[in-house]
């Protein structure tokens, strides 16, 4: 006879979080809920054609935003200096260390145009660095699974501290400015000319953005609850993910969670403002759910910041909730109808707790999706 020992709630006792509309928590809080500022535009030479692009960017700093965000992750969360030697770092990004390696080969090149097409440092060598930096001695892993990087990082952590392997956990996502990444999505023709729309009719395309956010999680209880979650690998593109395997994979962060679909309060969506993906998961989400609860996309307040946006958008999302709301989508006006499309919040919604499906879906099929928990089920 064997026996499955129960896993360990996991919650989130510390958040930090640094975007084109400010550092920390309430700085977001406060921006969120009201009309947020465009884009800024950025200026590229491609074969001799300076082109313009919308790019939500970090305001100039001498500091590194991933040690700061750490740093304020580990000091709200009350690490003592007991703590970190044990203490485990999950490192979600797309990017990693690309836009300090393109400014270093362009320099060895001689060449303005020059750019590397891999990391002269590997990928993994950020979690180190961070480790090292911060005396965090336990296990720590890299995720590059696309656009649900640090949405696998968030995940994995809590698996593990819910097999009692592991007490303390850093979880951190970051995506910085390289033009790697820009001259990729225009190629794929999938930058908006002025400002992302997700869910919106009018959409013409994503607009990309810097950001980092770190979240300390570990069984001791806290208001925040990572209450379930699941990862799921779609092969049907290569660039996409279905609308089959969206609905699949919410419903397995569901069952995992323990929950029904009408126990979830609000939805924040990935919500790229590309049309496939928009369809694909106004689809899947149709299919989970009778009736779909207040939903909204973040990437319209501060762009797609690719594999740093789980963790990113995961501790916005906290923020707006201690506050007392749920945020709108913002650039969202008018909802598809042909196919019918969902319709997102246009104007923030009054709540202070509840049950909150966070949906991450990446390049090459990677799609994650988990609960959040705080307080009571409030009504919608």
């Amino acid at each position: 006879m064997s026996t499955t020992r129960p896993r360990r709630p996991v919650y989130i006792h510390g958040a930090g979080a640094w975007t084109a509309l400010g550092r920390g928590l309430d700085t977001h809080a406060q921006a969120l809920a009201q009309e947020v500022p465009p884009a800024q535009r950025v200026t590229l030479d491609a074969c001799g054609e300076a082109r313009e692009f919308p790019f939500h960017g970090l305001a100039a700093s001498d500091e590194d935003p991933v040690a700061a965000v750490a740093r304020d992750a580990l000091t709200a969360a009350g690490i003592t200096p007991a703590q970190r030697p044990s203490c485990g770092v999950f490192f979600g990004s797309t990017c990693s260390n690309l836009a300090a390696d393109e400014v270093a080969y362009r320099a060895r090149m001689h060449e303005r145009d020059a750019y590397p097409l891999d990391l002269a440092d590997g990928h993994a060598v950020v979690a180190q660095q961070l480790a090292e930096s911060e005396e965090l001695g336990g296990p720590h892993f890299f995720f590059g699974t696309a656009c649900s990087s640090s949405g696998n990082a968030l995940l994995h952590a809590a698996a593990m501290i819910g097999r009692g392997e592991l007490d303390t956990a850093l979880v951190v996502g970051t995506e910085r400015f390289n033009r790697l990444s820009l001259y990729g999505f225009d190629a794929l023709e999938l930058l908006a000319r002025e400002r992302a729309r997700p869910f919106d009719r009018a959409r013409d395309g994503l607009v990309l953005g810097e950001g980092a956010a770190a979240l300390v999680l570990s069984p001791a209880p806290a208001p925040w609850r990572v209450r379930g979650g699941a990862t799921l690998v779609d092969t049907d593109s290569p660039t996409g993910s279905s609308e089959a395997t969206i609905a699949r994979v919410i419903a397995q962060a569901l069952t995992h969670a323990e929950l029904a679909p009408d126990d979830i309060t609000a939805i924040k969506a990935h919500g790229t403002a590309t049309v496939l993906n928009d369809r694909a998961e106004s689809a899947g989400l149709h299919q989970a759910f009778a009736e779909l609860p207040p939903t909204t996309s973040l990437k319209g307040a501060i762009g797609h910041t690719l594999g740093g946006c789980g963790a990113i958008e995961t501790a916005l999302a906290i923020a707006c909730v201690e506050h007392g709301y749920w945020p709108a989508s913002a650039g969202f006006r008018h909802a598809e109808t042909e196919p019918p499309g969902l319709a997102p919040l246009a104007r923030p919604e009054a709540l202070d707790g509840g049950r909150f499906l966070m949906n991450f879906f990446g390049f090459g099929g990677n799609n994650c999706a988990y609960v959040l928990e705080r307080g009571h089920h409030a009504p919608h």
